[in-house]
């Protein structure tokens, strides 16, 4: 909208420049990641003036540099239902990898297999998402919310035996 930025994307389909565990626990509740300098040679920069607009997939590692002037510009963000069945199926992965199995790695383009693994967090999912963070996070939300209370009764038994 105005001034100039830099906008650096990298070539990568969501699975080679980052580990299933990395995009696992970004859709877990861990919303960055550690950038790979070994990989920077799979960059490409795109200068961005006032009026222009770039599309940058989901998944897509990308970091942005503002010019040298004051620079405001327009975010949209754009979570189709095959978007958030994926972010379902790495939430489940999560869960399994937790719980201390080793699920097979998610294949984004087969989404029978992703609908499936993603099933229990997208029942969980808030049905009108509000933000990114419902989109994606509301499922594992709703999983460990009936948690808290026993959570909350554990920690003040222990208070009271170390205190009694």
């Amino acid at each position: 909208m105005s001034g100039d930025k830099y906008f650096h994307i990298f070539d990568d389909d969501g699975q080679s420049m980052r580990s299933q565990e990395d995009v696992e626990a970004f859709y877990s509740g861990r919303m960055t990641a550690e950038f790979d300098q070994t990989l920077a040679h799979r960059e490409t920069c795109f200068h961005l003036g006032p009026g222009d607009c770039l599309h940058s997939p989901v998944n897509s590692p990308h970091w942005v540099q503002n010019g040298p002037s004051i620079c405001i510009a327009l975010s949209v963000l754009l979570y189709l239902p095959e978007n958030a069945d994926g972010a379902h199926a790495f939430q489940a992965n999560w869960l399994w990898r937790r719980l201390g199995f080793r699920p097979s790695p998610i294949v984004r383009n087969d989404h029978s297999a992703v609908g499936r693994r993603g099933w229990l967090f997208r029942t969980l999912a808030r049905k009108r998402p509000m933000d990114k963070r419902d989109v994606i996070a509301s499922g594992r939300a709703g999983l460990v919310a009936p948690l808290r209370p026993v959570k909350w009764l554990l920690g003040l038994q222990r208070r009271r035996a170390t205190a009694g």
